[in-house]
This record gives structure tokens, sequence and C-alpha cells, in this order.
């Protein structure tokens, strides 16, 4: 790739399904020996790539100039994969990250990590994110990306087999970042927020247009009609879209 394309800058990899060690390990020495290839890349798009040492190898080795960055994997990412995104890549704009998940091994220490990330200001670039995972914790992931993210124009999220309220994480990320300059804001299953919160975000995000939020069971559609008809007193330009989930 680095012979025929010396120029190349974007690249996307996509990982047939796996079903052995050995594909495994293939899968591991490709992402190795593109981080190792002199290519200077600013997009890098990763699909079902299982756990292996490559990526981490990638990242650190192409991460100082990588402006986008997709990681689709087969399997979950953890909170230390986040982490060394932050860390590897100070420049980007837009992370799409699925799979994450933080169900295990969330105690004492990975506070501490968290911690001490947050005092290094990562992703302080970045303008859209779509996050999804399984069980990830909101009160870490969160003001991790998001606390100086002051630039962030797009979010969307997605946590599977979440059940609690987001309002303290989100309030946490407003202590510490404004959200002046968002734009589109997706709260999809499992990331449902309170009717005040809704009011909140609506109202004290000036540049929101779009807001998709989940009809929670404390909430009546009524509430919500009265809030679009707010939105409407005060000329604000924001499409509210409320989903009912069963």
């Amino acid at each position: 790739m680095e012979r025929l394309c010396p120029e190349l800058s974007q690249v996307q990899i996509s990982v047939s399904p796996l079903s052995d060690e050995d594909e495994n390990r293939r899968c591991d020495l490709v992402l190795q020996e593109l981080a190792k290839s002199k290519l200077a890349l600013t997009c890098l798009d990763v699909e079902r790539f299982p756990e292996c040492r490559g990526i981490t190898d990638l990242l650190v080795a192409k991460g100082s100039i990588l402006t986008e960055l997709y990681l689709k994997p087969s399997s979950r990412l953890s909170l230390d994969h986040l982490i060394l995104v932050g860390e590897s890549c100070p420049r980007l704009q837009k992370l799409t990250f699925r799979e994450l998940t933080t169900s295990h091994g969330v105690g004492v220490e990975m506070h501490s990590a968290v911690s001490e990330a947050l005092k290094k200001e990562m992703f302080g670039d970045l303008k859209i994110l779509c996050l999804q995972g399984k069980e990830w914790n909101p009160d870490l992931v969160l003001p991790l990306l998001l606390s100086s993210a002051k630039g962030i124009n797009k979010l969307s999220l997605m946590n599977i087999n979440q059940r609690r309220i987001l309002d303290p994480s989100v309030i946490k990320v407003l202590s510490l970042n404004g959200l002046t300059r968002l734009q589109s804001l997706f709260l999809n299953y499992g990331c449902a927020v309170s009717m005040p919160m809704v009011h909140r975000l609506a109202f004290d995000c000036p540049r929101l247009s779009l807001f998709s939020f989940i009809l929670t069971e404390t909430m009546e559609v009524a509430e919500v009609e009265r809030l679009r008809l707010d939105v409407a007193r005060k000329n604000l330009n924001i499409k509210l879209c409320c989903l009912e989930v069963t």
C-alpha cells in the first residue's frame, strides 16, 4: 500500500468475520504493518477488528496527525482504549467509537486513571462524536470526552443495558463545558434524561437546532408538546424529536 500510494492520507480497513486465532493474528499483523509504514494518515476507519496489539500500535504511531477516527471493532473496547485515543490523537475532530463497555474493572484504579486523564485536557479539538456501547459508565466517560471539547457541534450517544438517568453526568459536563457550539444532540437508547434536563439543554445550548431524546416513564407527551410551544414562543429554531422505547 505504501509503495503504490505514498501520498495516501485516508485509510479504511474492514476485516472479514474472524473465526480462529490464525485469522486474528493475521489481522494483528496487518495493523502492525500499517503502524510501521510512513503514511501520513489524517483519517483512519477500522472495522470488525479483534482485540489485539496492532490497534494500539497503530494509534500510537499514527494518532498525532489524525483528525478523523472511526473504530468499529468485533469485540468490546474499554475505557483504557478511550484514554489511549485521547492521549495519542490530540488533533482529533471526528470520532466514532463503538462497542465501549466499562462494566468490568471500574474501580478505584479506573477512577484515578480518568482523573489523571482529565488533567491532560484531551479531545480539545473534537467537533463530532458518535459513541455507542454497552453498560459504559457515563460519570467517567462523558467528562473524559467532553470536558475540553469546547467546539463540539454534533453528539450522538447510545448505551445498551444502561437504565440510569443521565442527568448527574450531564450536569458535570455542563459545569466544565457549556456546549455553546452544540448544534445536534442525539440521546439514544440507554441515554435518557429527565424532563427538566431536556428543558435545560434546549434553552441553554444557544446553537442547538436538532435535539432527539428518549420519552421516559416519568415524562408525558403533553410535557413535550408544551416544550415545543415554549420553543416556538421564544423563536428558537430547534427541531425536537421524542423517541418512545418499548
